[in-house]
């Protein structure tokens, strides 16, 4: 056994993640624990104190399930053989539907994806992301197929291509958000002039710049030869002359993509203003930080053929020498000292409530936080467990300090004794919302082969000049009729077409305004890390006034009404909701309250409405 940890800390374990033994995942934990005691008893300091079961339960389906238990839920983790109800039901949640769901919502929120982009449709980036979760695909995988992905956004498997796209015309934005979300490296502000706190210069940016120079994203246009093609079908089947131009929009999103492999060099600004350059000076492309990358810059070393031609490559004429792939190996080298820190103190942050390191989006490569050597030892974790997301976060779920009371804010001498009490994320609430009204809230979760628009594009693609022609003219009746064909048949995402019951991971991403998701803060998508946690009183109010969730609709109501014993109801209530059994204090409260008229669907409201459903502790 001591082997084997040796070679998983030494980046050497090659075996795939889901042949870790248990042993391991409790050796690896019991490490992480070591190490922030010592970090603790160094300062003389103590951790918080362990964890009940039921307060367990609840914040385990919270951070891996994004809701509540369901009372049923919360039953059979009860009848569980307590040594090992902990790590079985971290096992089981892992595993399941309800992890890719609520995994999905925040990547969603940190890549700022969107159903419905500038100018073009992102349900297969969605879907892309969703997928790479749910097949558990490496870390440094699902970045590399981010930062170098080019191509038709509805090629089967290209939805990655959606990273630009969703950042269309905003090239200079887009490469700031990649060094911040992948490398915790913040040159925001290098974009216009040399950093006012930290060293990076403006030159720094134009030279990362230059990686991703050249590449276009392709929202309007229709490839050439086609649009060529069926204007002169149009002329020949027509008896008029037709000379003008034609509405090619119900082929666009066809081409809906990221194209050219970056030309690995870019002009400066016309305003630049600095002793090591001049304006308009061409800079070839470089890194700021360790290790070196060397582009070809030979001709032979350009952009893939493709059978199509846009209107943008009349003015992109300089040569493709692929600098994003480049760009890409660097960004996820083992030798980079911010790719694997920067993810690691994002999965700590999110799971324990407050950063290992640092902000999660701006870092330095010297910086490991006030507690080095857990940092250091968690950064090995990652790479030995060959960025496997889901195992880093299961061993963090395991550990003893995980599994203890939480702070109820950070204290500032924080040295990780215990999770941050946090507020319910706006999905978490949501979800949780359809916990109670529903015994089996993930139903329908699976993450669906394509979503429907592939099928209509991949269909399209292969017509023939006519029958584009033709789908042009119809297209609003051809969706409908391949919709209905694939509705009974096919298992397809509908994005766009969120049920009103269904999980936030289902629906519109961002949900439309005036949602109750919306109205709990969840994120724009404009802003990395956007989801909001502040109260307000429209909350109080949307809660107070949806009758979708009233006492008489809600799971356990049936099982409620077949006790008449008052008290009975209300810890039926009180474990729907809370996760828990109403203790003395709470008793006393209700016993005076029903004395004085008040009713048990009055209960379930005021908890419903209470500080505590709202916080994950």
């Amino acid at each position: 056994m001591k082997k084997l940890i040796i070679c998983l800390l030494a980046g050497a374990f090659i075996t795939p993640v889901f042949a870790i033994s248990k042993q391991t995942q409790t050796k690896i934990a019991y490490t992480i624990d070591k190490y922030v005691l010592q970090g603790l008893k160094a300062n003389n300091k103590k951790p918080m104190p362990a964890l009940d079961d039921e307060t367990f339960v609840r914040r385990i389906y919270l951070d891996i399930a994004g809701r509540i238990p369901t009372y049923w839920e919360y039953q059979d983790f009860m009848k569980m053989p307590v040594k090992t109800r902990r790590s079985d039901i971290i096992d089981k949640l892992m595993d399941s539907p309800a992890y890719v769901s609520h995994f999905y919502n925040y990547w969603a929120d940190t890549l700022r994806a969107t159903t419905w982009m500038k100018k073009s449709d992102g349900g297969p980036y969605l879907h892309w992301i969703k997928k790479s979760i749910a097949d558990n695909k490496p870390y440094n995988q699902f970045v590399y197929e981010l930062v170098s992905a080019e191509g038709p956004l509805y090629k089967p498997g290209n939805g990655a291509a959606g990273y630009y796209l969703r950042d269309y015309r905003m090239p200079l934005d887009n490469v700031a958000s990649t060094m911040q979300v992948f490398l915790a490296t913040s040159m925001v502000c290098a974009q216009c002039h040399d950093h006012p706190y930290n060293d990076w210069s403006q030159m720094d940016f134009y030279k990362i710049a230059a990686f991703t120079h050249g590449t276009e994203t392709n929202a309007k246009n229709v490839d050439i030869h086609t649009v060529a093609k069926i204007q002169n079908h149009m002329k020949q089947s027509s008896s008029k002359s037709n000379k003008g131009k034609i509405n090619d929009t119900a082929l666009r999103p066809l081409f809906f993509g990221t194209y050219n492999s970056g030309t690995g060099k870019i002009r400066l600004p016309a305003d630049y203003d600095y002793d090591d350059g001049k304006p308009k000076d061409i800079v070839h492309a470089g890194v700021p930080f360790a290790p070196e990358v060397k582009i070809n810059y030979d001709s032979s070393n350009g952009a893939a053929n493709r059978p199509y031609k846009f209107k943008f490559d009349k003015k992109n004429t300089d040569t493709q020498v692929n600098s994003r792939k480049y760009f890409a190996k660097w960004i996820v080298s083992p030798e980079n000292p911010m790719f694997t820190k920067t993810i690691v103190n994002r999965l700590w942050h999110r799971i324990m409530g407050a950063p290992l390191i640092g902000e999660n989006l701006d870092i330095t490569p010297d910086e490991f936080g006030k507690n080095p050597n857990l940092s250091k030892y968690l950064i090995k974790v990652m790479n030995g467990l060959k960025y496997d997301q889901k195992m880093f976060m299961k061993v963090i779920y395991k550990s003893r300090i995980y599994q203890r009371a939480s702070h109820d804010q950070i204290p500032n001498d924080y040295l990780f004794g215990g999770p941050i009490m946090n507020r319910l994320s706006s999905e978490q609430i949501w979800d949780s919302l359809i916990a109670i009204r529903s015994k089996t809230p993930d139903a329908g979760l699976d993450v669906p082969d394509k979503v429907i628009a592939h099928y209509v594009y991949e269909n399209l693609a292969r017509k023939s000049v006519a029958e584009k022609a033709e789908y042009m003219k119809n297209s609003k009746s051809e969706i409908k009729k391949i919709e209905k064909s694939l509705e009974e048949n096919q298992n397809f995402g509908r994005y766009s077409k969120s049920r009103k019951l269904a999980r936030a991971s289902e629906g519109r991403s961002p949900a439309s305004s005036g949602s109750m998701l919306h109205i709990f803060g969840q994120s724009s998508r404009e802003v990395t890390d956007d989801n909001k946690k502040e109260a307000n009183i429209p909350q109080a109010l949307a809660l107070l006034n949806d009758d979708q969730f009233s006492f008489n609709k809600i799971s356990t109501y049936d099982l409620i009404q077949q006790t008449s014993d008052k008290e009975e109801q209300l810890k039926l209530i009180y474990i729907s909701l809370l996760s828990r059994k109403p203790n003395e204090h709470d008793l006393n409260v209700f016993r005076q309250a029903i004395s004085n008229g008040f009713t048990v669907d009055d209960f379930y409201w005021t908890l419903l409405n209470s500080f505590e459903f709202k916080l994950k502790r």
